[in-house]
């Protein structure tokens, strides 16, 4: 085996663990996002009826960013 394979194989081996340690941490913030939403729709909704709209926002954003880190993955995939 050349030097350049081996070295290319580690790499390789290397950036798939970095990638399943990202995913983890993507699980980990979709989750605390989640239980954010949710405690922000319980506060809201119990205080202020009336702020449901910085609510709607607040949630859109987080998905915004959910897909966003979802996308790294997906062209981080390609590029393995």
């Amino acid at each position: 085996m050349s030097a350049a394979k081996y070295i290319c194989e580690e790499l390789q081996t290397e950036f798939s663990v970095f990638l399943s340690c990202l995913e983890k941490l993507y699980l980990k913030i979709q989750f605390f996002h989640f239980n954010y939403a949710l405690a922000e729709t319980t506060k809201l909704l119990t205080n202020n009826p009336s702020k449901i709209q910085s609510l709607k926002s607040k949630i859109y954003n987080v998905r915004i960013h959910s897909q966003n880190i979802h996308s790294f993955f997906l062209e981080s995939e390609v590029i393995l």
